[in-house]
């Protein structure tokens, strides 16, 4: 090897260790941008999941009440039976035109 190739050899390591040192800070960058896009997401999350939980802790007494009147309402047309339907279909005056 010549004089000439020698230098452009060393000149193209240099380059290449420059470029690998700018692609390892960007990496790094990269690396961190993920982590903290991570906690995010996760705080995120807690967030929501928390509200949630907290406005059903909150909420559940208000709307306990209504849940049993449905209950009731419901578990009274689960018991009629069609001589229920009946009694009350012959209590009902009909309408004349």
């Amino acid at each position: 090897m010549d004089e000439q190739e020698l230098k452009e050899m060393e000149e193209m390591v240099r380059e290449n260790r420059q470029l690998a040192e700018e692609n390892n800070e960007l990496l790094h960058k990269i690396y961190r941008s993920v982590i903290w896009r991570r906690i995010i997401s996760i705080m995120y999350w807690v967030l929501i999941i928390g509200i949630a939980v907290g406005a059903f802790y909150f909420l559940q007494p208000i709307i306990a009440p209504f849940v049993d009147v449905y209950d009731q309402f419901r578990s009274g047309f689960s018991s009629t039976t069609p001589a229920d339907i009946q009694q009350v279909d012959g209590n009902i005056p009909a309408q004349s035109q």
